[in-house]
C-alpha cells in the first residue's frame, strides 16, 4: 500500500527533518559567531580557574563548592567527566558540552508538548537574538541556556510516562542546582500549578519548590558576595536596561557606552508597555504569552537589583551582556508568537523590523577569536597530578592549584 504525502508516518519524517535542519542552521550560526571554539578550544575565565580548578584539587567534593553565591551542578559535573578522563580533551569537552546544551534547548522547542507557533523561527531566534555571544560554546555560561529550558518546561504540557517524568525531574534539579534561575521562576512554577491544578504539576511544583530551597540557602549563606557600597543611581539603570534591552535589538552594538539619557528612559518605557499589553492580553497562546511576559521579568529585575549599586559596571556595552540574553530571547519568542496570530500587514511590519535589527546586528556577530594558549605544553603536568600554573583567557588570567586530588 502506497502513503499518501498526508500519511502519519509522513508528517513525522517531514516533522523530523524540519527539527535536524533547524539544528544544524542552528550549529552553523554558533560557529559563525566563534567558528575558534570548532576548531581550537580553549578555556574562558571561570571555566580554568574556577571549575577545572574545583575538580582538579577537590573531586566529587567540588559540587558542593558554590561560586558567585550559588551551585552549578551541571558545571561542576561536566568538569569533573573532563577531569576523569584524558587533560588534553579539557578544551574540546567544556566547549562541545556548552555547544550541545545551546541546541538542547533549541530541540525542546520541537516538543509535542510545548504549544507555540512558528517554531523554527522560534529556535533560531536562540542563536540570532543580538547577544556578544558569550553564552555560546563556553562552559560558565551553560546556565542560560538551562535558564531557556526551564521557561520550557513552564510551557510543556504535564507529563505522562517515565521518559516526560525523567525529562521534567532532570530539568528541574540540575537546572535547580545550576545558577538562581529556579529560584527566580518559582513564582511562575506556583502559578501553573495553580492554573492546572493537576496532580503531575503539584508533583513539579513540589520538586521545584524543594531544589530552589537548597540553592536559596546556599544565596543567604553568600549573600555578602553580593554586597556594593556605591550609592544608587536610578536614573541610569533606567537608561541602561532600556539601551540594552531594546535598544541593541534595534541598533545593535555601534555604541560603546551607554549615558542616562532620556530618550532611553522613553524607550525603555514605551517597549515596556507594549511587552505588557502583547504579553498579557487575552486571545490565543495567552497562558503561553504570560509566561514569557513574566520570565523576562522574573531576570530582568535580580539584575536590576544585583546592579543597582554598580551601575557603572553595566554601561559598557559588551559588558556582562550574558545578563540580558534571556530576557532578548523571550521577548523575540512573544514578537514571533504574537505575529503568528496578527493581520498579514501587522506580520509584515513585525518581520520587517526584526530583520531590521538583524542586520544592525550582523557587523558584530562574529567576535574575536580567544587568544592560543598552549594547553598540550601542560598535559604531562595534569596527568602526573602535579600542581599546576596554567596561562589561560582572557589575557592575563592564570589557572592556578595545588596537586591534584587523591583517586580513591
Amino acid at each position: 500500500m502506497v502513503m499518501n504525502r498526508s500519511s502519519p508516518a509522513c508528517s513525522n519524517r517531514t516533522h523530523f527533518w524540519r527539527i535536524v535542519g533547524v539544528l544544524l542552521l542552528a550549529a552553523g550560526i554558533i560557529f559563525l559567531r566563534k567558528p575558534d571554539r570548532f576548531y581550537a578550544p580553549q578555556l574562558l575565565a571561570e571555566d580554568g580557574v574556577v571549575f577545572f580548578s574545583g575538580a582538579y584539587e577537590h573531586g566529587w567534593h567540588s559540587l558542593l563548592i558554590p561560586y558567585g553565591g550559588y551551585l552549578h551542578l551541571l558545571l561542576r559535573l561536566v568538569a569533573l567527566l573532563a577531569d576523569s578522563l584524558d587533560p588534553l580533551w579539557v578544551p574540546a569537552i567544556y566547549n562541545y558540552s556548552a555547544i550541545f546544551l545551546n541546541l538542547a534547548a533549541i530541540g525542546l522547542i520541537f516538543s509535542p508538548r510545548v504549544h507555540l507557533p512558528a517554531k523554527p523561527m522560534l529556535g533560531l531566534a536562540v542563536v540570532l537574538v543580538p547577544h556578544t555571544g558569550e553564552v555560546y560554546a563556553h562552559l560558565t555560561n551553560m546556565q542560560w541556556s538551562l535558564a531557556l529550558i526551564l521557561v520550557l518546561l513552564l510551557l510543556s504540557d504535564d507529563a505522562h510516562g517515565f521518559g516526560q517524568w525523567l525529562l521534567n525531574v532532570s530539568v528541574v534539579i540540575i537546572g535547580g542546582l545550576t545558577g538562581p534561575f529556579l529560584l527566580f521562576f518559582a513564582p511562575l512554577f506556583i502559578a501553573r500549578a495553580w492554573w492546572r491544578r493537576t496532580r503531575a504539576s503539584w508533583i513539579l511544583l513540589g520538586l521545584a519548590g524543594a531544589t530552589a530551597l537548597i540553592q536559596f540557602v546556599i544565596l543567604f549563606q553568600n549573600r555578602g558576595a553580593f554586597a556594593r557600597s556605591d550609592p544608587s543611581q536610578v536614573r541610569w539603570l533606567l537608561s541602561i536596561m532600556g539601551a540594552r534591552l531594546y535598544g541593541s535589538l534595534i541598533m545593535g552594538f555601534h555604541w560603546l557606552l551607554i549615558s542616562p539619557h532620556i530618550g532611553w528612559l522613553v524607550l525603555g518605557g514605551l517597549c515596556t508597555l507594549l511587552w505588557l499589553y502583547f504579553g498579557l492580553r487575552a486571545g490565543e497562546e495567552a497562558y503561553e504569552r504570560r509566561v514569557l511576559v513574566i520570565a523576562g521579568c522574573c531576570v530582568i529585575f535580580p539584575v536590576m537589583a544585583r546592579f543597582f549599586h554598580d551601575t557603572v559596571s553595566l554601561t559598557a556595552m559588551d559588558n556582562g551582556d550574558r545578563y540580558f540574553y534571556v530576557p532578548r530571547v523571550v521577548l523575540i519568542w512573544l514578537i514571533v508568537v504574537v505575529a503568528a496570530r496578527a493581520r498579514d500587514w501587522q506580520r509584515w511590519t513585525i518581520a520587517i523590523c526584526l530583520t531590521i535589527g538583524l542586520v544592525m546586528n550582523l557587523s558584530s556577530i562574529q567576535r574575536e577569536p580567544l587568544k592560543q594558549y598552549p594547553w598540550k605544553l601542560h598535559v604531562a603536568e595534569m596527568r602526573a597530578g602535579l600542581p599546576l600554573h596554567v596561562p589561560t583567557n582572557p589575557e592575563g588570567w592564570e589557572i592556578i592549584t595545588k596537586a591534584r586530588h587523591s583517586t580513591p
